[in-house]
C-alpha cells in the first residue's frame, strides 16, 4: 500500500519514524512506534498513532488491540470495546483477540463478559495456563471460591512451575475456609519463589485472621523487606502489633503506610486507635478527624472519635458525631444504639433524654432485627431513664437471652439488671 503525501506527513508529525522504501511503509516499525508510546503510558499518543495506522490499513489488528487498551486505560470503555469487537471480528479464531477483550472487560468491572471471553480463549487454546489463571481471579471477585480453585488447579497442572498460581489458589483456599490447603499452597509458592512478597502478605493475612500475631508479624515483615512500598503490609502488620499490645510499633507501621499513601483513610483510623490505647487522645482525635475528612462515608471513624470525646467528657461532641453518623448511614444500628446509650446513661443530666433514648434505642433494635443483645440492653436502660421500669426490666432480661453477647457485656448487663430491679436508672461515667 502506497502512502499519500498527506498521510505520510501525518505520520511524520506523529513522530512515528517509519521506514520508507520503494515498496511503501514498514508495519513493524510503525508498531514499534506504538509500542514506545504504550511503554511510556502515553495513552493519548498511543491512540493517535494507532488511529493513523488504521487510516492506512483498517485490518491492522495490532493497532486495534493497542488503541482499545489505551482507551480502556483512560476509562473510555465505549471506544475500547468497539475496538476490541473489531479485533475479534477480524479473526474470530484467534484466542489472543478474546484475551485482549477480556482484559478490557476486567478493567471495566464487567466480570461476566470477562469470563465469557476467557472461556472462548480456553476453547480455542485449552493449554493456555494464563486464561485458566485469569478465570480463577474472576471467580474470586465473584466470591465463587470453589470454581476459582478449580481454575487455578488447571493452570497449575499446565504450568506447575508458576509460583503465583499457587499464591492465588492459596488465597482462594483461605477464603473458602480451607486453611491447611491454603498454607500448603503458600509454602509451595515460596519454595518456587522465595522472594514472592505477595505470598508472604497473603499468608500473613491468614495468620492475622487466625489471631496468630507472631507469625503474622513475621510474614508481613518479610513482605515489607521485599517490597518497602507495600503500604497494605505495613497496615496489616500494624494491626497485628496493635492486637499484641505493641502500640508504639503499631503507630510506626501506620505512619509508614500513611507516608506511602496519605489519602488512605483507614490507616489514620487505625493509628488513631493505637494513639488512644497509648493514652494520646488528642492525637487519636486528630487522626480520626483526618480519616473522616478523607472518607465522608466512614461512620466507623465517627464512632471512634465519639468514643474518644466520651473519655474526655465532651458529651456535646459525642452527640454531634453519632448524629452525623446517622445522617451519613441511616441504616447503621450502632449509631442509633450509641446515641441512645448516652441519652439514657450519661452522668451529666443535661445530656440525658429518656424519651429520645427510647426512640433511638427502638430504631437500633429494629435495624438489628432484635437480634443484638447490646441494642436490647440499651433499650432497657432507655426505659429506665424514662421511668418505665416494667419495660426496662422486661428488656434487661431479654437482652441476656440473645446470642452474640460478650462475657464483658453480659457482666455489665447483669449489673444493670440489679440496678433496674431497684427502680433506679443506669448511669455511666465518662469513658465507660
Amino acid at each position: 500500500m502506497k502512502l499519500s503525501l498527506q498521510r505520510l506527513m501525518l505520520l511524520v508529525v506523529l513522530g512515528m519514524g517509519i521506514l520508507w522504501s520503494e515498496n511503501g511503509w514498514s508495519a513493524d516499525n510503525m508498531h514499534q512506534a506504538i509500542e514506545e508510546a504504550w511503554k511510556h503510558h502515553d495513552y493519548d499518543l498511543t491512540i493517535e498513532r494507532c488511529s493513523a495506522i488504521l487510516e492506512l490499513d483498517p485490518q491492522d489488528s495490532y493497532a486495534y488491540r493497542h488503541r482499545g487498551w489505551a482507551f480502556s486505560r483512560k476509562g473510555d470503555f465505549l471506544h475500547a470495546l468497539a475496538d476490541m469487537d473489531k479485533l475479534v471480528k477480524l479473526d474470530p479464531s484467534n484466542p489472543w483477540s478474546y484475551a485482549a477483550r477480556a482484559l478490557v472487560y476486567r478493567l471495566k468491572g464487567d466480570v461476566q463478559n470477562q469470563i465469557n471471553d476467557l472461556n472462548e480463549v480456553i476453547d480455542l487454546k485449552p493449554t493456555y495456563a494464563e486464561a485458566h489463571y485469569q478465570l480463577g481471579m474472576a471467580y474470586v471477585s465473584l466470591k465463587n471460591y470453589s470454581q476459582a480453585i478449580t481454575n487455578y488447579t488447571i493452570a497449575i497442572q499446565i504450568k506447575p512451575s508458576e509460583g503465583d498460581y499457587y499464591t492465588r489458589r492459596g488465597r482462594a483456599h483461605w477464603y473458602n475456609k480451607a486453611e491447611q490447603d491454603a498454607l500448603k499452597d503458600f509454602a509451595e509458592a515460596l519454595r518456587l519463589n522465595p522472594n514472592d512478597e505477595v505470598a508472604y502478605a497473603f499468608r500473613g493475612q491468614l495468620y492475622l485472621d487466625k489471631k496468630d500475631y507472631p507469625l503474622a508479624i513475621r510474614d508481613f515483615t518479610k513482605s515489607t523487606d521485599l517490597n518497602p512500598t507495600n503500604e497494605l503490609s505495613y497496615e496489616y502488620r500494624g494491626w497485628a502489633y496493635y492486637k499484641s499490645g505493641a502500640y508504639e510499633k503499631a503507630i510506626s507501621d501506620y505512619s509508614s503506610a500513611i507516608q506511602l499513601n496519605p489519602a488512605e483513610s483507614a490507616a489514620y483510623g487505625s493509628r488513631g486507635l493505637a494513639y488512644e490505647k497509648s493514652g494520646e487522645l488528642e492525637k487519636a482525635i486528630a487522626d480520626y478527624s483526618r480519616g473522616i475528612k478523607l472518607n465522608p462515608t466512614n461512620v466507623i471513624a465517627l464512632h471512634a472519635r465519639a468514643a474518644a470525646y466520651h473519655k474526655q467528657g465532651k458529651f456535646d461532641r459525642v452527640i454531634e458525631d453519632y448524629r452525623e453518623a446517622i445522617k451519613r448511614k441511616p441504616t447503621d444500628s450502632l449509631s442509633y444504639n450509641n446515641l441512645a446509650w448516652l441519652q439514657a446513661t450519661c452522668e451529666n443530666a443535661s445530656f440525658r433524654n429518656g424519651e429520645e433514648a427510647v426512640k433511638n434505642a427502638k430504631k437500633a433494635c429494629e435495624l438489628a432485627e432484635w437480634k443484638k443483645g447490646y441494642c436490647v440492653g440499651t433499650l432497657s436502660a432507655a426505659y429506665a431513664e424514662a421511668g418505665n421500669f416494667d419495660e426496662a426490666l422486661k428488656y434487661a432480661k431479654q437482652a441476656l437471652t440473645l446470642e452474640g453477647v460478650t462475657e464483658k457485656q453480659r457482666k455489665e448487663m447483669e449489673e444493670d439488671l440489679k440496678v433496674i430491679e431497684q427502680h433506679k436508672p443506669v448511669r455511666r461515667a465518662a469513658g465507660e
